[in-house]
């Protein structure tokens, strides 16, 4: 159908006046040539010959007029694309074999750019994002190299006039909506007026925040977001003005922000599943009069002024972190610099490296099938070339030949792209876990523009690098040579060319397979880890206990008990606690300390992690016990302060020695601060993350909490069936204890472990993947080479066996073929792991990047399975006919 529009539409351009031209003006030279060479005494016949003669022939120089012209050239290239469809058609085997293995090189290289797109490529959806940074302080000594901003410092980023618009700075926080007979969590932002400015977004209705808002004891005013508005006002515009009642204090509402607005996001977990819920309500950010500097807790954005640059911005910064330190050397002891990230790359950092991973995986993937089908097009050369010889002997020249070979090419490769994209498409659903949960709100994958332009340039791409070579091969081949050959053999050159093409599909399988090891030895060592705790049969959940109800220590504090009391009653709870964090959801507060007599810190101060529990919460968790006590009804507010500390700390404080009964102050030596005496010695809980290394920390009696920086808000039940079956006796027990204080983020201590490594898992799942892929390419190109080896060395293998040569020596005379390509392969494909595994090398957990045992367990795996390749073409060739074979011949 599509060629005969064409032709339609090409008849109806061109007609018959163009052509009739052009001959009409060829017919008159050639009468005048005629006329010439009849005077000079010619028979008619003979000058009618020696004119077409001198013209070249006039069909010769009609094409020739033809092919100059732009629509007839048009003309050509559907005949040429008709006549490559029905080559293809002749090679059923050759064309399926050709277009899956495209198919799956593009498809995988299309979905993973698709993700690397909508992550690292999509610009953030508020006004000139590549203006927006994110500011940082390195923390490196203290295991924070990206830590948060304290007030004072944020102050000092905002002074920079001559770097930023505008900086703005904000902290995550909850509130609870009172009213309708029960309360709600709602996820809020405490903000500085200036964020939407900074951000460049205005609301949908009313206005944002105020400078005087900001200020402590100001009227309280709210924010909402487009989905809090619709699914608690029904979208009511004339809501503006009225009040609603958080955390028990009233709020005007002022404004409602647009549907697109959802920065910034937040990963919650309920009932067990992971569940994206965007933020609720914005509300201003009222600073103290001066903070303490090293009270980091502030995110910071910046918008940068045209023309300024990251590089200008962070040589700023640096020389700000000297004049602090020299300015505040007790808070700025520990900091080592500060610096500011682009916002997106700020957002991506932890997903970056292993994206770019994947992509660089795929990429490989492409350049395996584009080799693949190289090699088969070589091999369908082969069968070609008498054919092409004879065009060629009647007069197409080696640039038509050329054209007509790249049309199949680029055929095969827009037909192979077209079913790699629907795959492509197909696999976001399972790719979507690649985007980090924190921007999957803001970034949906689709067949967008830009992948739907890489997709064609990549099949464009591909068509030249598998059909250029096989192709020039084939044009350039003398056309005695290819006449005489016939069918007998193929030429040095075209074997070292195939040979050279399986040789580099192993060596790139090699790197794919000896990285998807490494990521999956590392992952196996990530979930071997012993976190410190249990995770089974443990509930999580945290109250808000928000001021101004809960701003009384006495207030909380008989909360704490009295949830603790009733819960501790169920029947199926075997024990409870509450504690300022939870492990791998918090960091905790790194404090500095002294401890006593210490010879291993020369009465210098540590900075361990700071914990406040209740008794009951690292029973609950099951943390083991190493010597001492736990903390129990002894610990009270008016009782010798206590302290355990876990093994790293005992280790690093006091070395070889008993640490029950030492002493700990807050600070240094000559603090103000009690001592507070170690009465245990717990196991090392990995809070951070499971590839962290443990770090010294000090758990303090809630009762003798030091300040109230860790709430005791996050409460954990260890039960001895479904923790899932006690929610909703849970959530009784805090509405009679308090109607206006809900449970929040219920969700179970496994999943948040499960968790930690699913971004890990993922990749790695896809990695392997993508090496087994590359391996089953790789057998098939091996395989396709030995066989087509065997079918082109026939007669050579008919007449050795008719001289003597015995089967298992013709087996071996192929085999050793075929291993000379696969240690070559192999060889390279070592040499290249040794060097881009480096490039792992943050991603990976106990295991080096040039792991020997994983190098040699993939190069035997690699051998074995080429060497099987091999196997059918060698005995295939072992059972030759000599008598068939040169009859053949």
């Amino acid at each position: 159908m599509l060629r005969k529009l064409l032709s339609r539409v090409l008849a109806s351009l061109k007609g018959d006046r163009f052509d009739n031209e052009f001959g009409l003006e060829l017919e008159s030279h050639l009468a005048l040539l005629q006329e010439h060479f009849e005077r000079a005494g010619m028979s008619p016949d003979d000058a009618r010959y020696a004119a077409e003669r001198q013209l070249g022939g006039v069909t010769r120089v009609k094409e020739n007029l033809h092919e100059s012209r732009t629509l007839p050239l048009l003309e050509t290239v559907c005949k040429d694309a008709s006549y490559a469809i029905r080559q293809l058609r002749k090679s059923p085997a050759f064309s399926i074999t050709a277009l899956l293995t495209l198919a799956l090189g593009i498809g995988v290289t299309t979905a993973i750019f698709s993700v690397v797109d909508t992550v690292l490529l999509r610009p953030l959806p508020y006004r000139d994002p590549h203006r927006l940074v994110s500011f940082f302080v390195d923390l490196s000594q203290h295991g924070y190299p990206r830590a948060r901003v304290s007030q004072m410092e944020y102050l000092g980023f905002k002074a920079q006039k001559r770097l930023f618009q505008d900086v703005a700075a904000f902290n995550e926080t909850a509130f609870n909506l009172n009213g309708n007979g029960g309360a709600k969590q709602l996820d809020g932002i405490l903000t500085t007026y200036n964020l939407f400015s900074v951000l460049g977004v205005s609301p949908l209705l009313g206005r944002t925040f105020l400078p005087e808002e900001n200020r402590p004891g100001a009227n309280h005013v709210v924010l909402m977001s487009y989905g809090f508005w619709q699914s608690e006002f029904g979208g009511n515009r004339k809501i503006l003005g009225h009040t609603i009642w958080l955390n028990g204090e009233s709020y005007t509402m002022i404004g409602v922000m647009p549907p697109g607005f959802v920065f910034p996001e937040k990963r919650l977990t309920e009932a067990g599943a992971d569940a994206m819920k965007p933020i609720d309500v914005w509300t201003p950010l009222a600073f103290a009069a001066r903070e303490l500097r090293w009270a980091r807790y502030l995110l910071a954005v910046g918008r940068l002024r045209p023309g300024v640059s990251l590089d200008e911005v962070n040589a700023a910064l640096r020389l700000l972190a000297v004049q602090d330190a020299r300015q505040y050397p007790n808070e700025m002891e520990a900091v080592s610099r500060f610096f500011a990230e682009s916002l997106q790359q700020s957002d991506t950092h932890e997903v970056r490296r292993g994206l770019l991973l994947l992509l660089c995986a795929v990429a490989f993937i492409l350049l395996i099938a584009c080799a693949n089908v190289a090699n088969l097009l070589l091999s369908r050369a082969t069968v070609r070339r008498r054919e092409i010889g004879i065009r060629m002997a009647l007069g197409a020249h080696r640039g038509r030949v050329l054209r007509q070979l790249l049309t199949e090419s680029v055929l095969l490769s827009v037909a192979g792209g077209t079913l790699g994209t629907a795959l492509a498409v197909i696999s976001f659903a399972l790719l979507k876990r690649l985007i980090p949960p924190d921007l999957s709100p803001l970034m949906a994958l689709h067949l967008n523009l830009q992948v739907f332009a890489f997709a064609i340039v990549i099949c464009l791409a591909s068509s030249l690098v598998f059909g250029l070579a096989p192709a020039l091969q084939i044009s350039k081949a003398d056309l005695n040579e290819t006449l005489r050959e016939s069918a007998r053999g193929t030429t040095a050159s075209k074997q070292l060319l195939g040979n050279g093409l399986v040789a580099g599909e192993i060596a790139l399988s090699l790197m794919l397979l000896v990285g998807a090891g490494l990521l999956l030895k590392s992952l196996a060592n990530v979930r071997r880890v012993d976190p410190g705790f249990q995770p089974a049969h443990v509930l999580t959940l945290d109250f808000d206990m928000a001021e101004p109800r809960y701003r009384d220590w006495t207030v909380r504090t008989r909360f704490i008990e009295r949830v603790l009391e009733r819960v501790r009653t169920l029947p199926s709870v075997e024990s409870a606690g509450f504690a300022g964090g939870l492990p791998l959801v918090s960091r905790g507060w790194t404090e500095e300390v002294t401890p006593e007599n210490s010879v291993a810190w020369h009465d210098l101060p540590a900075n361990p992690i700071y914990r406040v529990v209740t008794p009951g919460f690292l029973e609950t968790l099951r943390t083991p016990l190493i010597h001492g006590r736990f903390f129990d009804s002894r610990d009270r507010e008016n009782s010798t302060t206590a302290a355990l500390i876990n093994r790293k700390a005992a280790e690093d404080f006091w070395p070889n020695q008993d640490p029950i009964g030492k002493r700990i102050k807050f600070g240094k030596q000559n603090s103000d601060d009690a001592w507070m005496q170690v009465i245990g010695v717990v196991g090392d809980v990995r809070h951070s993350a499971l590839t962290d290394a443990p770090r010294q920390e000090i758990y303090c009696p809630y009762l003798q909490a030091r300040s109230s920086l860790q709430w005791q808000r996050f409460l954990a039940v260890r039960t001895s069936s479904d923790p899932l079956r006690i929610v909703s006796e849970l959530r009784r027990i805090a509405s009679d204890l308090d109607p206006d204080e809900p449970l929040n983020h219920v969700t179970l201590l496994s999943n948040i472990v499960e968790g930690e490594t699913q971004q890990n898992e993922t990749q790695s799942m896809l990695i392997g993947s993508f090496a087994g892929l590359a391996l089953a390419i790789a057998t098939l190109g091996i395989y396709g080479v030995m066989a087509y080896l065997v079918t082109q060395r026939t007669r050579e293998i008919g007449v050795r066996i008719a001289l003597g040569a015995q089967k298992n020596q013709i087996l071996l005379l192929v085999l050793r073929r075929g291993w000379t390509i696969i240690v070559i392969g192999t060889s390279i494909g070592l040499f290249g792991a040794c060097v881009l595994t480096r490039l792992l090398k943050g991603l990976l957990f106990g295991v080096s990047p040039t792991d020997a045992g994983i190098m040699a367990a993939v190069a035997i795996l690699l051998m074995l399975t080429a060497t099987c390749a091999c196997v059918a073409p060698a005995r295939r060739a072992a059972s030759v006919d000599p008598v068939g074979a040169l009859r053949m011949e």
